[in-house]
């Protein structure tokens, strides 16, 4: 697709979402080009699921929409109390707190309406005028058009605005919570605010009530943003990743498959996905027992991983980047303490990978349910415990409130790793520079990813007394059990396909080769204990 004909879709995009809805007419009239020409880019975005045609006119489909403010409002109106009381007690008077768009904000707004000499810095209007009647509050409000009806204010001039304040507190919410935990909001705009805010506050509040959770939006804050921006920066905006949101082009594990096709140029997602197609995608995103996140990288980058992979999908014309990393799952929330393996039998537990079918070895029912409907199954017992994603995502989820042992290691996920996939023509007619630039902020991308991630757990974790959360380590004799399943589990699979067996060999040699100096060259993750003794 040439550069002119994307950037008329997403122009077209952009006024449909803006607009609400339009005719082929007023689009070729704003965009100065044919009817015809608009019937064609319109064919294209019906044909990705993003618009449809009602009764002569073009809109959103209905997942694309946000519900109505006021609507919104009235959604859940005793949570989003509850929330925003619990939220107002940790900031004093005096604070100096950026408040971001949405209901649930707003529903902070009115819990802090007691407090005194706040400085409140936002771009929601209903938050500006539920904290004016205290006369002592100094509130400060960017420049620009109030986008109706919801009465709040978006833009680069926003995103400005915001970079020249620093501030105590972050109270923002988010559209709805994916699967897999990432933040979707409806517009790229709305992510980019939010970024803002949480990167210039010392202390960053997300405020999401239950019908949020596994709720789809369209638009993704993550690592593949912070990649794309490095990417812009370092070739002075010659080289671009143009970032859309999840669902908007093709479904989210039709990726590689739509890359592969040529339907798409470039991707980022977890190869995991692609597990049915390709069985060996396991070893290359997450697999139990599996090498830990610097430990992988090594072996990607230094001991033939990046090479394996390249192999694994050079026959599906797809070149793979890694892009992205993180450190071990939690091994699960149970609502009973799990004291040896037999208990596992019969044990009702959502679980995902490769790690489930360890557990259903052991007599598990294993399940697999959408992140948004986890909560409520803990809750009623239709399970017994859940393993889900790292704690500070596990914990906005609400786990922590039905579930109160918190068991650990990360045994079946010890790494989580995720790719940006290029057509393998596409990347083929790239020039060497540009091709070195791609990967250069591809390998940054996994460096801020992996300390982001590391950086937000402690906290979380010091919360669980708190919260009545007891956090539990399985034991040795425990774990080498879960481990002589997973061999098992990985030699079945090693003897069906030659290419996870070769992957599978490679990462053990230099486990077995890093042992040694990890062994010999890091204190014992015990050391302080020992000391004190």
């Amino acid at each position: 697709m040439s550069s002119k004909k994307k950037k008329r879709r997403e122009a077209i995009s952009a006024l449909v979402l803006e607009q609400g809805s339009a005719t082929v007419g007023s689009l070729a009239e704003n965009l100065n080009v044919s009817m015809q020409t608009i019937r064609r880019d319109v064919d294209a975005l019906c044909e990705n699921d993003m618009l449809h045609r009602v009764h002569g006119r073009i809109e959103l489909r209905k997942e694309f929409l946000n519900t109505p403010f006021d609507q919104r409002t009235d959604t859940n109106p005793s949570g989003k109390q509850a929330i925003g009381e619990a939220t107002a007690q940790l900031i004093p008077d005096g604070s100096t707190v950026f408040m971001s768009i949405g209901s649930t904000p707003l529903s902070v707004a009115h819990a802090l309406r007691s407090r005194k000499n706040l400085t409140v810095i936002t771009n929601n209007l209903n938050v500006a005028m539920a904290l004016s009647h205290e006369i002592s509050n100094r509130i400060i409000i960017p420049e620009g058009e109030l986008r109706l009806p919801d009465r709040d204010i978006l833009g680069n001039d926003v995103l400005d605005f915001f970079g020249r304040y620093r501030a105590e507190f972050a109270v923002f919410g988010v559209a709805g919570v994916d699967m897999d935990g990432s933040l979707l909001d409806f517009h790229t705009a709305e992510v980019q605010v939010r970024q803002k805010i949480r990167d210039n506050a010392q202390q960053s509040i997300l405020v999401v009530d239950q019908s949020k959770l596994g709720r789809q939006a369209p638009a993704l804050g993550d690592n593949i943003l912070y990649v794309s921006e490095q990417l812009s920066r370092a070739s002075g905006g010659r080289v671009l990743l143009d970032v859309y949101e999840p669902g908007m082009l093709v479904p989210a594990f039709s990726i590689t498959e739509s890359v592969k096709a040529g339907k798409l140029e470039a991707g980022y997602t977890w190869l995991g996905y692609d597990q049915g197609r390709i069985p060996a995608t396991p070893l290359i995103s997450a697999v139990p027992f599996g090498l830990e996140p610097w430990e992988y990288t090594a072996w990607y980058y230094e001991a033939g991983g990046k090479a394996l992979a390249e192999a694994l999908y050079a026959p599906h014309n797809i070149h793979p980047i890694l892009c992205g990393i993180i450190g071990p799952e939690t091994a699960g929330w149970f609502r009973f303490p799990i004291t040896d393996l037999t208990q596992f039998e019969g044990l009702k537990i959502r679980f995902a990978g490769l790690g489930g079918r360890v557990l259903q070895a052991l007599g598990a029912s294993v399940t697999l349910i959408p992140g948004g409907e986890i909560y409520q199954a803990l809750e009623k017992g239709a399970i017994d415990a859940t393993e889900y994603s790292l704690p500070v995502v596990d914990a906005m989820l609400g786990f922590d409130q039905v579930a109160k042992f918190n068991y650990f290691p990360g045994w079946h996920q010890t790494f989580t790793a995720a790719h940006l996939v290029v057509n393998q023509t596409r990347w083929d007619a790239l020039s060497a520079g540009d091709q070195s630039l791609i990967e250069m902020a591809c390998t940054a991308g996994v460096i801020r990813n992996l300390a982001k991630g590391e950086a937000l757990q402690g906290a979380v974790i010091e919360g669980f007394e708190a919260k009545g959360v007891t956090p539990v380590r399985f034991d040795r004799t425990v774990l080498k059990s879960l481990q002589a399943v997973t061999e098992s589990v990985l030699q079945i699979e090693a003897e069906k396909d030659p290419q996870f067996a070769e992957i599978l060999a490679s990462q053990r040699k230099f486990m077995r080769s890093y042992k040694k100096w990890k062994a010999l060259a890091y204190l014992p993750r015990d050391f302080d204990e020992v000391a004190e003794e």
